[in-house]
């Protein structure tokens, strides 16, 4: 009988090292899943075999009550983090532990390489794409991004184990949370990073450091290879997407506005090209999402940054659709109210001047 125990520190930082290798792995070869995928777990209630899995070795047994579990590997040691009846749900903290525990739905995790006409592209499945992302952004923005201690597959889920963060939602609000996100979008700038789900929603909070996480639909530029979510080409042929997009120059230099008239279309251009327009039409959904969010306005006066985003023949009108919400709405609303206003090409630039 294979008893599940350990000590959590130890285990983690176990799995830590193994995570980063298999990163490096990655890296070099992209046919190279940077995770674990698990035998299928079963579970046998008496003499009755349940959800049809296949038993693999007597020896992976565990007794919970009635129920004998034949686990994964995987499923052992997140088994072995969390002490007994103090689980609630995926996504949560983990009572008496410093873990988080998040699941999601699967499919077969394929990536696919070519090259492109800068660089050398690596597609990838949702949750690998998470899994890559999240451990590329620790590498380059450190306390600002998620740290995955470990990451498999077992039947069609795909489980992180993650160090503890709190929604943004949650937290306690103050200004400063806003000139760390500023600071983070400058330096995501190199890398031409594209969040795929720039929301409210998608941002927590570790001590006093604000933290981006869901990067399933996210791209990165890290070494002279992309790393992007295969669903951000689903419409679209990897050479030649369509730019329906309206560029209107302004000013002096290289600063461009631009309108957006396609949504979709748009964000396979985002994350197929340069980060003249991503990671700036990413920062104006953020903000969009803090804005409309009542709490939010009442409580942090970020008037200077907020006049300085928006043309000023068209800030009252934004200043009007906002007062229509109490809740930030889904990311598909907020792409639409995008569509009605004029956007900067160095909106992040501009606004990181006034902080």
């Amino acid at each position: 009988m294979m008893q599940i125990s350990g000590d959590r520190e130890a285990i983690i930082t176990h799995y830590d090292r193994i995570n980063r290798k298999a990163l490096e792995l990655f890296k070099r070869n992209s046919l190279c899943i940077p995770f674990e995928r698990s035998e299928l777990c079963s579970s046998i209630f008496f003499d009755r075999l349940f959800d049809n899995h296949t038993l693999r070795d007597l020896n992976d047994r565990v007794i919970d009550g009635a129920k004998v579990y034949f686990s994964c590997k995987g499923c052992q040691m997140t088994k072995s983090l969390i002490p007994y009846g103090e689980f609630q749900e995926f996504g949560e903290t983990v009572e008496y532990t410093r873990i988080i525990v998040w699941r999601s739905k699967v499919v077969e995790q394929v990536t696919n390489e070519c090259d492109t006409k800068n660089d050398r592209l690596i597609v990838m499945k949702p949750f690998t794409t998470d899994v890559v992302i999240g451990w590329l952004l620790e590498k380059v923005i450190h306390e600002s991004a998620l740290t995955t201690y470990y990451a498999y597959i077992c039947s069609d889920h795909g489980y992180k184990i993650t160090e503890v963060v709190i929604p943004f939602t949650h937290s306690e609000l103050t200004k400063e949370y806003i000139t760390q996100i500023i600071k983070i979008f400058k330096k995501l700038k190199r890398y031409r990073f594209s969040w795929g789900s720039p929301h409210v929603k998608n941002l927590y909070i570790r001590g006093s450091k604000v933290v981006l996480v869901n990067h399933s639909k996210s791209t990165i530029t890290v070494d002279g290879v992309k790393y992007a979510g295969q669903q951000s080409y689903l419409h679209c042929p990897l050479n030649n997407p369509s730019r329906k997009i309206n560029l209107m120059r302004i000013g002096h230099g290289n600063e461009l506005s631009f309108r957006v008239l396609d949504v979709e279309s748009f964000k396979i251009v985002k994350t197929l090209n340069d980060d003249s327009f991503g990671l700036q039409y990413d920062f104006y959904s953020l903000m969009i999402s803090l804005m409309t969010w009542k709490v939010f306005r009442d409580n942090i006066n970020i008037d200077t940054i907020w006049k300085g985003m928006w043309k000023k023949s068209e800030f009252d009108h934004i200043a009007r659709l906002i007062q229509d919400h109490v809740e930030p709405p889904p990311e598909e609303v907020i792409d639409c109210i995008l569509t009605k206003f004029t956007l900067s090409t160095a909106v992040i630039e501009n606004v990181s001047r006034l902080i």
